[in-house]
């Protein structure tokens, strides 16, 4: 089972726990406490290159998901450290559910309520969100589609590189393999001024897992028996699935104002520590949570 002991005490404000899905919800476990700082640098920094978040709604019984899998991993290939992927595996969709003898399920209730929550229902696989954008490259409003599929990904991912954003991002981990637990810490800091409320959303991700995997083949689809998973959703630490809010109770960000973020959280004991990442990104606090800019780094460097 997931622990999550969340390190924060900003604000006297501490998050509670769930796990069930609906609205959104905070799915750390355990104690929930934080550990905050903000002070301000000079000179201010200047912008960081913007990385692009993916998050992809993909499947084992989705038989057209490798060759998707493919195309991002092409895409990471062509832009090195720029893009960011994570794999949503949700319930309550056929082309999640496993195939028969899978050792692995990777269907998650976070993931389920970022789909349903952020995304508004997921309608077919394999598509993908794209910083959150809409066509156009505009943050949505309510009742635009967020979900990209695969002909438009690379013109999307190749525009939202050129944008400059308010503010960069360092993220950080640690491993302690006596408590089997990570300690990630994160740093916001803003290079021009903001006055929207933003959130800081962490996940974590794990690749190098064999299991099966439907595939469409010629002349008809098969199912694959040693398929490499990567870029797999494995946590959400912050509050699903909005974020924690950053700057609590500053209107104005102005330059050079920073927010220190150290987070703990425990590792299910299935999961392999040297094989996960951390995925590290600043979101709006309104619907639809548009992202600003998002890193990631190694969890058990």
């Amino acid at each position: 089972m997931k622990k999550v002991l969340l390190l924060a005490a900003f604000a006297g404000i501490v998050f509670s726990g769930c796990t069930e899905i609906g609205p959104p919800i905070n799915f750390t476990k355990g104690t929930a406490t934080n550990k905050d700082t903000i002070y301000t640098v000079s000179p201010v920094p200047a912008a960081q290159p913007h990385q692009v978040l993916i998050e992809e709604f993909t499947g084992q019984s989705c038989s057209n998901c490798p060759a998707a899998h493919a195309q991002l991993e092409g895409y990471e290939a062509q832009y090195p450290g720029l893009v960011n992927v994570v794999g949503l595996y949700i319930y309550n969709f056929p082309q999640t559910i496993p195939p028969t003898g899978a050792a692995y399920d990777f269907r998650d209730s976070a993931a389920t309520t970022i789909g349903s929550t952020i995304y508004g229902a997921v309608g077919e696989m394999p598509v993908a969100g794209i910083d959150r954008i809409t066509s156009g490259n505009n943050y949505a409003t309510t009742g635009d589609s967020l979900q990209f599929n695969t002909n438009d990904w690379g013109t999307y991912i190749a525009s939202q590189l050129s944008v400059t954003d308010p503010l960069n991002i360092s993220v950080s981990s640690s491993y302690n393999s006596t408590t089997d637990s990570a300690t990630i810490t994160v740093s916001v800091t803003y290079v021009s001024t903001v006055t929207a409320t933003q959130n800081l959303s962490i996940y974590i991700v794990e690749d190098s897992m064999y299991d099966l995997q439907d595939s469409t083949d010629v002349p008809s689809p098969v199912t694959l028996t040693h398929y490499l998973f990567t870029n797999v959703l494995r946590n959400v630490i912050t509050y699903v699935p909005t974020g924690d809010p950053l700057m609590v109770g500053v209107a104005t960000k102005n330059p050079g104002m920073t927010e220190q973020r150290i987070y703990t959280t425990g590792l299910n004991s299935k999961w392999i520590p040297a094989h996960c990442r951390v995925i590290a990104f600043v979101n709006n606090a309104a619907e639809p949570y548009g992202i600003i800019q998002s890193v990631q780094c190694k969890l058990a460097p």
